[in-house]
This record gives structure tokens, C-alpha cells and sequence, in this order.
């Protein structure tokens, strides 16, 4: 949810299309700690984005690898066990990892609720990214 919501800001603040993100010198990838290459998001996520404008269908699953790691600029996890978890076993990257959450708390996990919690996380992670991107 939030690799889909990212590119659709940052397109809005840049006044371009996704397309042009990679020309711009932005690439928003995501990444599980705890999953597999090629699993689509949930129904609910992709309901949820799309009543926001912002297409998923196309969504595949990756596991976070230190190739992904090493090109970020910065990796936001979504919770502390989350961020714990990737220092764990690349500490060498701790100046690239940090949480999404700018308040220092995790980011709810609406995996197996109701569509509303879905609603709930997507509007938590937007407030969320609205903040980093007033830094770039």
C-alpha cells in the first residue's frame, strides 16, 4: 500500500507521471521481510487504493534482499520488529532504515480485518508520507 501511495504523491508534488518518476531521479520499490517473490496485494488493499485513484492489480511481492537494500536511499519499515528485523541481519545499512511512522509507532496491521481497518491503515500511512515528503 504504501509503495503505490508514494508514487502516486510524488507524482502529484512533482506535477508528472509515473512513468517520469525513474527520470526524476525516484524509484519507490517495496519489499517483505516475511514473503515471497510474486504474491498480489490483498483484495481489501487494492479496493481501498483504488477508491483513492491508485491502481494495484498489477502488484507483485518481493522479499527484501541486500541488493534492495543497497541501492535504497532509505528503507522505511512499517513497525519496530519490522526495522529490528532488518538490522539484524544487515546492520551495516542502519543509516538507511528507518520508521515509516514519524511518532515512532508502528504502522497497524490490517491483514485478516474488516475493510475499514484497511481504510484505517491506508489513511495512518498516508498522514505518514505526507510528513517525509514535506522533507524532500
Amino acid at each position: 500500500m504504501a509503495e503505490a501511495m508514494l508514487r502516486a504523491m510524488l507524482c502529484e508534488k512533482l506535477g508528472c507521471e509515473l512513468e517520469e518518476l525513474r527520470d526524476r531521479g525516484y524509484e519507490v520499490l517495496s519489499a517483505g521481510i516475511h514473503t515471497m517473490n510474486g504474491l498480489t496485494a490483498s483484495l481489501e488493499t487494492i479496493e481501498v487504493l483504488t477508491e483513492q485513484g491508485i491502481e494495484l492489480r498489477n502488484h507483485s511481492s518481493q522479499p527484501l534482499s541486500r541488493q534492495l537494500l543497497e541501492a535504497a536511499d532509505t528503507v522505511y519499515a512499517m513497525t519496530k520488529s519490522h526495522e529490528s528485523s532488518i538490522l539484524a541481519h544487515w546492520p551495516e545499512y542502519k543509516t538507511r532504515v528507518e520508521l515509516l511512522s514519524r511518532d515512532g509507532k508502528d504502522i497497524s496491521d490490517p491483514i485478516g480485518m474488516g475493510i475499514d481497518e484497511y481504510r484505517r491503515c491506508q489513511a495512518e500511512i498516508a498522514e505518514n508520507l505526507r510528513q517525509i515528503l514535506d522533507r524532500i
